[in-house]
């Protein structure tokens, strides 16, 4: 027995020196870190190696397998160390999961050591990202948005691209509509300002798209040039708008009621302008301007420009119009079937109000009722993860983590929230 741990410790003579000098520096140092963030922490360094997938889990069969080869068998029973990527309760598997559990100092420098990393680069590596896109939020990319490169867009939804085994994450602004989708991973904070494919332009480009062409009069070409894309996506969706209306053109009665209501703006809003009417009710305004634009022009009004002027607007009023405009949009958005978040960008566009959010300080009701509403990260989360549950158990699966996470899109679920869901699973389960 003797003479087979010398021929190991003889045979791995290197990498044992490896590991005697990280024991050496832990023992010295005194180093101490916080459980979450050394987790974050090796999830970088997996990612570095390819150890990661496009959706954030770690490959543990290829892990398991890799790390065996660089040590052996023998070595690792051995070290008391043993490695079964297909156990459940392996160590490598818990070291690198998110889980409590305390670990032996050596389990960690076994795999600093096959990562090619030290102890000492733990604290070099702290903070940083091993998203394949960084961490967000990440940018709106519409060019014609006013709020082109800001930071609104919360979640990233990340599959693997078919052609080139990478992974594609797609990202959606619900402030406008617009989506893109990029192949990562991102290899420095500039390629989060880039895409490789617009999935959706969404109603604001569409609409200053409209209004290049009809209200501008411009050119294909000069309109492609405003809206960085190519004459042939210009040409397609002038085309598209033109087919609309012979698709869902309203019937005389519903359109006589849009009428009405048009009518009715302009006599509780004398002073107000056609772009001013406008803003009260888009979804209004596009519908008339697509299916009955003449009759539009002529009774909106004309020409000068209009102010409110001294006349006090009834906002207490208008507060009790909104309100339930504001209840049904919510109901909508929580009646979903894949779940979506309650924001006040998502009513807004729900109710079709425009300009809510500097409106709600003059209409109390509907403030307070909103913010009983909106949903905070985690409050989407939990909801998300119990409506994951829920549709793992339609399909007579057993509800995993795994599974719900996936499903659920929770990969950057924070560690209490993740315990939550745990809870939830459980339950469940029981």
């Amino acid at each position: 027995m003797q003479d087979k741990c010398y021929d190991i410790i003889y045979s791995n003579k290197e990498i044992l020196t490896l590991i005697t000098e990280e024991g050496v520096k832990l023992a010295k140092r005194q180093y101490s870190w916080d459980i979450a963030n050394l987790h974050k922490t090796y999830r970088f360094m997996l990612s570095k190696r390819g150890y990661l997938t496009a959706q954030g889990f770690v490959n543990q069969t290829k892990l398991g397998r890799n790390l065996i080869r660089y040590y052996g068998d023998e070595l690792l029973k051995y070290l008391n160390c043993e490695v079964k990527p297909g156990d459940a309760n392996c160590w490598l598997r818990l070291l690198t999961s998110k889980h409590r559990a305390i670990f032996h100092p050596l389990k960690h420098i076994l795999l600093l050591v096959f990562l090619q990393e030290s102890v000492d680069s733990i604290k070099e590596n702290e903070n940083k990202s091993f998203f394949a896109f960084g961490e967000g939020p990440y940018p709106c990319l519409n060019p014609v948005a006013e709020h082109y490169g800001q930071r609104l867009i919360e979640d990233v939804q990340i599959k693997r691209d078919e052609n080139t085994g990478n992974p594609r994450g797609l990202f959606v602004c619900e402030k406008c509509g617009f989506s893109y989708s990029r192949i990562g991973p991102d290899k420095d904070i500039n390629d989060q300002f880039r895409y490789n494919k617009v999935i959706e332009y969404g109603p604001v480009w569409k609409e200053k798209l409209n209004y290049f062409i009809n209200n501008e009069n411009l050119s294909k070409k000069e309109t492609a040039r405003r809206l960085n894309v190519s004459i042939e996506t210009v040409r397609r969706y002038l085309n598209g708008f033109e087919k609309q209306p012979k698709k869902e053109a309203p019937t005389i009665k519903k359109l006589d009621e849009l009428k009405k209501r048009w009518l009715n703006l302009v006599e509780q809003y004398p002073n107000y302008s056609q772009n001013q009417l406008r803003e009260l009710d888009k979804g209004l305004y596009t519908l008339l301007y697509y299916y009955a634009k003449e009759w539009l022009q002529q009774n909106s009004p004309k020409g000068k420009t209009y102010h409110n002027g001294n006349k006090r607007f009834n906002w207490e009023e208008r507060d009790k119009q909104v309100l339930p405009l504001i209840k049904k949009a919510i109901e909508k958005i929580l009646n979903e079937e894949k779940p979506i978040r309650v924001t006040l960008y998502r009513i807004a566009q729900e109710a079709g109000i425009s300009g809510l959010k500097s409106k709600l300080e003059k209409m109390p009701e509907t403030k307070q009722y909103i913010l009983s509403k909106l949903e905070s990260v985690e409050q989407f989360q939990l909801r998300r993860a119990k409506w994951a549950i829920e549709m793992i158990k339609k399909q007579g699966m057993h509800v995993s983590k795994s599974k719900v996470m996936e499903m659920a899109n929770l990969h950057k679920a924070s560690i209490e929230t993740m315990s939550k869901i745990d809870k939830l699973i459980e339950s469940y389960n029981c």
